[in-house]
């Protein structure tokens, strides 16, 4: 397939951010919380989610434009719920895409001030669109859906510890059950936002269509956030802070249990192809419209960063 895949991810990307630098000009202050978000938002990063709510839409033949005010919620979401996983009082990091993390660059004051404020920009954006009411409502109650797992997902975190982590002397069960938390907790904490960036332009569809698509696009979603999170902690031992742009270790230094401190390195690496594998099956009905979404699986596979 050559450069085709990735020249039109990059191409779902500058679209998004082209939006990004709009909403970002039409804010409606610009006092210093909302240049703090802003120090955020605009900090790079993979837009990956947004891009794949796009991608979603394109496959399914729905117009870019009209997930707008959806692909921007998405990312104000993303993007204050990394602002606060940072603070000292979650994974305390210092670096985030390559430059200091917030709370860093400003306060810890102003850090947790500008992810509630981007809270209610997701909302707003949403509100203040010209989305079909029955869209606006629907697509509400998936993110805050999205935004609980978010927290129940981060409340887990901060609750494992290094002491969860199983070991030779654990009998089979507790493996099995600390294997059972880990899913629960990256379903929850990485999958919920992702897999709603991929449901959400099935709201656009006819209600028969969108419950018989939507339920694939979710399994596709589910499994492809989980991916996500076993490649992200196999990454991080197996790469550097410089490559990352955020410190390697931000997990293991804190003793939160991962894919690769419980099951090892080629038993994380087990467990990311047969996500793999589940995610391609979701979208085995989809043709070949499914191509992108099918190469993006190789893609988390094979990701260094």
């Amino acid at each position: 397939m050559g450069d085709k895949f990735p020249n039109y991810f990059n191409e779902l990307v500058l679209k998004f951010v082209s939006w990004l630098d709009e909403a970002e000009q039409e804010r409606l202050s610009s006092t210093v919380l909302h240049e703090a978000c802003s120090y955020s938002l605009l900090a790079g990063g993979k837009r990956f989610r947004p891009a794949l709510l796009l991608a979603s839409a394109d496959m399914l033949g729905i117009a870019r434009e009209r997930l707008r005010p959806l692909a921007l919620a998405i990312e104000f979401i993303h993007t204050l719920s990394l602002i606060h996983d940072d603070l000292p009082c979650m994974d305390d990091d210092t670096l985030r895409r390559g430059k200091p993390t917030l709370h860093v660059k400003y306060d810890e004051a102003t850090a947790l001030l500008a992810g509630d404020l981007l809270f209610g920009r997701a909302f707003y954006q949403i509100a203040h669109s010209d989305l079909p009411a029955e869209v606006s409502r629907k697509a509400v109650e998936l993110l805050g859906l999205a935004i609980i797992d978010l927290c129940d997902g981060q409340m887990m975190d901060l609750s494992a510890s290094v002491e969860e982590t199983p070991d030779s002397t654990d009998s089979a069960s507790d493996r099995k059950r600390a294997a059972e938390e880990l899913l629960s907790r990256h379903l929850k904490k990485t999958a919920a936002l992702i897999s709603l960036s991929v449901r959400l332009p099935s709201l656009f569809l006819t209600e028969a269509e969108d419950k018989e698509i939507s339920l694939k696009l979710e399994e596709y979603g589910r499994s492809l956030g989980l991916l996500f999170q076993i490649t992200d902690d196999i990454i991080e031992v197996t790469s550097d802070t410089q490559v990352l742009g955020k410190n390697a270790d931000s997990d293991t230094r804190g003793g939160t249990p991962t894919y690769v401190s419980i099951f090892g390195l080629d038993g994380a690496r087990q467990r990311a192809d047969e996500a793999a594998a589940n995610a391609r099956q979701a979208l085995s009905s989809f043709g070949e419209k499914a191509d992108f979404l099918l190469w993006l699986v190789d893609y988390l596979l094979e990701r260094e960063k």
